[in-house]
């Protein structure tokens, strides 16, 4: 269950009518007000997850990925989700996930979970958690109730097949997945591709682009987009008739994660630079989908942009960041500010989830 004000609803309403602020957003220290639960962010560089409660806008602690840190065995901790009260955190150098009880945070357990598990995503019902097998061609999909895991293979193309990101359709019934696709160190046109998970069968694959990074699908579960990072593009799919629409955003800089507002109107999506450009997030408008009606917002501080969620009435984006004081930044989009909640000290952020607060 959600916090909902009635300031929140007011701001929902607003929103909801497709309204972006055209001036240039603002940046500002002053302590943002925010929607009421955790936020989860992994910190690839020292093997540690950091918990924030977003009401309070406070950090409450920092976890090893361990339980006990271990210099001599590295995580590297690339991505998080929450489902079913336990927060799943993807170890790229271990290959290893490690499952917290989201309430305490406490460690519960540590999955096998084959060569460099990335970014991860969990269903609407909470009852899976999808994670890319990066070093594979496969996605592996973990039962939140019994914690076992099944590998699906999400790729047919021959050559060295990287899967890079899953999500799933609203229903639940599909994965999607997005393939790199190499020959020895250079990138090919890569892919994504729609699973079915009772089967396991590819319903549908597509060539997309070089280094496709992340695909969502709409809430209607047929149309999907993609993050094209080395042609700086957001593609638009038909997976009901598997094919590619035409329609594409360049969005000027290497694109990579995504997330879809509830009403499928609009899509955040997180910036990789290159340098010297700053860490921002973009948001562009699935309605009229024209390059000239993205919005573009600069974190303070932040050399790169790692994951971002944006909340369900549209009204504040929380963005991972690396940079001189990296945390989590909190975009408003009614105020037209930029805010930073409190820095974890050093490192280097990267994964993030929300996890809502009961209001019971």
């Amino acid at each position: 269950m959600r916090l909902v004000t009635a300031f929140a609803a007011l701001s929902a309403a607003i929103i909801g009518t497709g309204f972006w602020t055209t001036t240039a957003p603002a940046a500002t220290s002053a302590r943002p007000i925010g929607v009421g639960g955790t936020i989860w962010i992994t910190d690839r560089q020292n093997d540690r997850i950091a918990v924030y409660d977003t009401a309070t806008a406070t950090l409450l602690g920092t976890f090893s990925t361990e339980g006990t840190p271990d210099p001599l065995h590295a995580d590297e901790p690339n991505d998080v989700a929450v489902a079913a009260g336990k927060a799943y955190v993807t170890n790229e150098a271990s290959g290893t996930i490690s499952v917290f009880d989201a309430s305490t945070r406490a460690l519960l357990t540590r999955l096998s979970a084959g060569p460099k598990p990335h970014h991860a995503s969990a269903s609407q019902s909470e009852d899976l958690v999808a994670y890319g097998v990066y070093g594979t061609n496969q996605i592996g999909i973990i039962d939140t109730a019994s914690g076992s895991i099944r590998r699906l293979t999400a790729s047919n193309r021959s050559g060295t097949v990287l899967t890079h990101a899953p999500s799933f359709s609203p229903s639940g019934r599909t994965v999607f997945a997005a393939n790199e696709l190499r020959s020895g160190t250079t990138q090919l046109a890569g892919s994504v591709s729609a699973i079915d998970l009772a089967t396991g069968k590819i319903k549908c694959e597509l060539t997309v682009g070089v280094r496709p990074s992340e695909v969502v699908v709409t809430p209607e579960g047929r149309i999907g987009y993609a993050s094209v990072r080395n042609e700086h593009l957001i593609k638009e799919i038909d997976f009901g008739s598997c094919r590619l629409t035409g329609r594409t955003v360049d969005i000027g800089e290497e694109v990579d994660t995504l997330d879809l507002s509830p009403n499928g109107r609009s899509l955040s999506v997180g910036l990789r630079g290159p340098a010297p450009k700053p860490a921002r997030v973009a948001v562009v408008d699935l309605v009229s989908f024209r390059a000239q009606d993205v919005r573009y917002w600069t974190i303070p501080g932040g050399t790169l942009t790692g994951h971002q969620w944006t909340s369900p009435n549209r009204r504040y984006t929380y963005a991972a960041f690396e940079g001189t004081a990296p945390g989590v930044a909190v975009i408003d989009h009614l105020r037209n500010v930029v805010q930073t909640l409190p820095t974890i000290g050093s490192g280097r952020p990267h994964g993030i989830a929300f996890e809502p607060a009961d209001d019971d």
